[in-house]
């Protein structure tokens, strides 16, 4: 087991790496929390895993109880918003009490989210069970909703109280959700940590089991190293966490539900690193680097294959942009970005489409 403290100007939090979650129970009895708890999970999550928590909760003296979310990115609607605080309020939570987020990146922002807007703000755990949660949407205390026209354009600022990360329950996701985490660790060594990136190409994709407890203890060390810095964005650093997400939300929201967020943060890193070699940001080397990864792991790469016009007309409702131009972070050099970099539409347009072309001859 591996802890590792997140400061932030409220106070700090504990985000615990390689437990169990039949241990969730006692070690919540050691907070100063009322009696009750709400589990928001989805369907299948709960199937698998809802009995667990609620058994390991009861027998450390909590009432709990399960409130079901809904899957996939479509269920992060304020529908979905207003269904979860009917079932908090029927169940009569107090101030004290606890709202426990269990399951991948949907469900933790939904319940996030219900937390901090019930009685204005309940204490909130998140027990994430997806290796994209564990490496990046537990950490950092970012809630969202979407809106039908951009993804996460609702939302707050609010920290968990804990974060309890279970492994094991890695080993139950099926290879497309792995993979949508290989896509945040490969985020993270492209902008940020190079020795990640050396890893993934050195290791197969077949032995990535064998490497899960190192590669979320180091994602979530990176991760919480840059939320300390700059927690609500209000500097620029917390920015860099952006890289490939600013026209992968694009892609994602255009095409759902073809595409995982995973899969669109790929697509999203390889339009991003274009842009930079196209702007004299970095070299060609550091994009073929890039989609020789994503090909090794089976994730997509080739964006001549999406409709320019279709995704760019969800990135005007992109929540960076700043009096009508694009914010991107872009890449330097393997392990190293660029955040702020503000761009005309008309050149984010022209240069997708040079790179169709060029993907168009090569071929």
């Amino acid at each position: 087991m591996v802890k590792i403290t997140l400061k932030h100007k409220q106070g700090s939090y504990p985000i615990y790496v390689g437990v169990y979650l039949a241990e969730i129970g006692p070690r919540l009895r050691r907070e100063d929390f009322g009696q009750k708890v709400m589990v928001i999970t989805d369907r299948k999550v709960s199937t698998l895993y809802g009995e667990t928590v609620v058994n390991s909760l009861y027998q450390a003296g909590f009432q709990a109880n399960l409130a079901i979310s809904g899957q996939g990115e479509k269920a992060k609607t304020f529908r979905t918003v207003y269904r979860l605080l009917q079932a908090v309020s029927q169940y009569n939570l107090e101030r004290k009490d606890v709202i426990l987020g269990l399951g991948g990146g949907v469900t933790g922002d939904i319940a996030a989210f219900v937390a901090s807007i019930y009685l204005r703000g309940v204490p909130y755990v998140s027990v994430p069970t997806t290796l994209l949660a564990q490496v990046d949407a537990a950490i950092g205390g970012k809630t969202g909703v979407d809106l039908p026209w951009g993804k996460n354009l609702i939302g707050t600022f609010y920290q968990p109280r804990l974060v309890w990360m279970d492994i094991g329950t890695l080993l139950s996701l099926p290879r497309r959700q792995i993979l949508q985490g290989i896509a945040e660790v490969i985020k993270y060594g492209m902008i940020l940590e190079a020795s990640l990136l050396s890893f993934l190409e050195e290791n197969s994709p077949d032995t990535l089991f064998k490497h899960f407890p190192l590669l979320v203890e180091k994602s979530v060390k990176i991760k919480t190293r840059v939320v300390e810095s700059d927690e609500k964005e209000e500097k620029g650093l917390r920015e860099i966490l952006n890289f490939g997400h600013t026209v992968g939300h694009g892609i994602e929201m255009a095409y759902l539900p073809k595409f995982t967020h995973g899969e669109s943060v790929c697509l999203g890193m390889v339009a991003e690193s274009w842009l930079a070699i196209n702007l004299g940001y970095a070299k060609k080397e550091i994009l073929a680097r890039l989609i020789c990864l994503l090909k090794k792991y089976s994730l997509p790469w080739d964006i001549s294959r999406l409709s320019v016009d279709r995704v760019l007309r969800f990135l005007k409702f992109d929540k960076k942009v700043k009096q009508g131009r694009w914010r991107f972070v872009l890449p330097r050099k393997i392990g190293q970005g660029e955040t702020g970099v503000e761009l005309e539409p008309g050149f984010v347009r022209q240069t997708w489409k040079k790179f169709s072309r060029r993907i168009t001859n090569e071929g």
